[in-house]
């Protein structure tokens, strides 16, 4: 599970010119403060008169609960969450990243402990630890179990890390395992729509760059796919750009745990979070950009960023929405937070509104999506 993001910067090169500098426009990230409060008790929602596909919302995944809280996206202050899944019931017993469909429904990847592992959710790769897909129906509530679960020795999914879903439903899985000497050997799946049970996904894809972190889904060219540190001796972690169908490859940024990633097919950009020991940034790269990410503040390097916004509040993850809206999620520095900002925000941009308060049952918020 990501705690914090790495020290990084990036001089990039463009697509197929060999050399040729490319400028990432940092946006932005910002402040808030935030407090733990337990999942409610086990409820259904009843559907808003409004249809669900009627209104936003932003599903966070909490890594010290275990749960998942749902805010209406234009929430503010200390706010409580409009809905929070979590409990025994639920299956999900280490989140990792989670994703919605089209129609509300929640997709969690998850990894299941058993007896011998202890209780931090750090021993992903272990070889007795299992894990699955889990998925709850639209505005489920509480501590309830999942209407369909994706695991079985057909699905091949060993420790899933990320999940993904496209505007047609189809689902993306990024699942790895650990060798004898602690490296992780990662791959990427696609399942058909609806895929339940011990089911063949139709598509597998080998993924030797490290712990896969996250999928982020441009509905233009395809898959982002983010890579962690995936152990000792494990190769060097990246940012790579796949095909929907899972055929080809085409380029990939080296970077040290690049994080979680938000697309933005409107600008044919993708924003990423950027940390270092002076300065945190939202930043902008152009679609399918190719390079490497070195460190801001080593000596002689010159980063081509064009502005940027100094924060202090550990961002974690990123998301952004049809409007553009570009949502920030922080770890303590000093509280956890969930803060919003407008579409073209860069230099000292400030959040237009943010969640924070003991009333959010924020619990270091690890990922966060947005979604019906």
């Amino acid at each position: 599970m990501r705690q914090s993001l790495i020290t990084v910067t990036f001089c990039l090169l463009s697509p197929g010119v060999s050399g040729a500098a490319v400028s990432a426009t940092p946006t932005v990230a910002g402040s808030a403060t935030a407090s733990v409060a337990a999942p409610g008790a086990a409820t259904v929602a009843a559907p808003a008169t409004t249809s669900v596909a009627a209104r936003r919302h932003l599903y966070v995944g909490n890594a010290a609960t275990n749960t998942v809280t749902i805010y209406d996206a234009d929430a503010r202050g200390n706010a409580a969450p409009a809905r929070a899944i979590g409990g025994s019931k639920t299956g999900i017993a280490c989140l990792e990243q989670e994703a919605v469909d089209a129609r509300g429904y929640l997709y969690v990847a998850n990894l299941s402990r058993v007896p011998s592992v202890p209780a931090s959710c750090t021993d992903a790769g272990r070889n007795d630890v299992s894990g699955n897909v889990l998925v709850f129906a639209p505005v489920a509530n509480g501590n309830v179990a999942p209407v369909r679960i994706i695991a079985g020795p057909a699905t091949r999914i060993d420790h899933p890390t990320a999940v993904a879903v496209a505007a047609d439903g189809t689902v993306y899985v990024g699942s790895y395992s650990s060798d004898a000497n602690g490296v992780a050997h990662s791959s990427l799946l696609r399942f058909a729509p609806d895929a339940a049970g011990d089911v063949a996904p139709t598509a597998a894809l080998a993924y030797g760059k490290g712990k896969l972190d996250a999928i982020t889904i441009d509905p233009d060219f395809g898959l982002i796919v983010s890579a962690g540190p995936g152990g000792s001796g494990a190769p060097g972690t990246s940012v790579t750009y796949f095909t929907k169908n899972l055929t080809a490859e085409f380029g990939q940024i080296a970077a040290y745990d690049p994080g979680p990633l938000a697309a933005d097919p409107a600008t044919k950009t993708f924003l990423g979070l950027l940390s270092g020991p002076n300065k945190d940034w939202v930043y902008r790269f152009p679609d399918a950009t190719t390079g490497i990410l070195d460190s801001p503040d080593a000596p002689g390097v010159t980063p081509p960023i064009v502005s940027g916004f100094s924060v202090a509040t550990c961002p974690v993850a990123i998301a952004t929405d049809e409007t553009r809206t570009i949502y920030v999620a922080g770890q303590g520095c000093p509280a956890d937070s969930i803060a919003a900002f407008a579409p073209d925000s860069s230099g000292d941009a400030m959040p237009v509104r943010q969640i924070s308060g003991p009333a959010t049952e924020l619990a270091e918020p690890t990922y966060i999506t947005v979604g019906p």
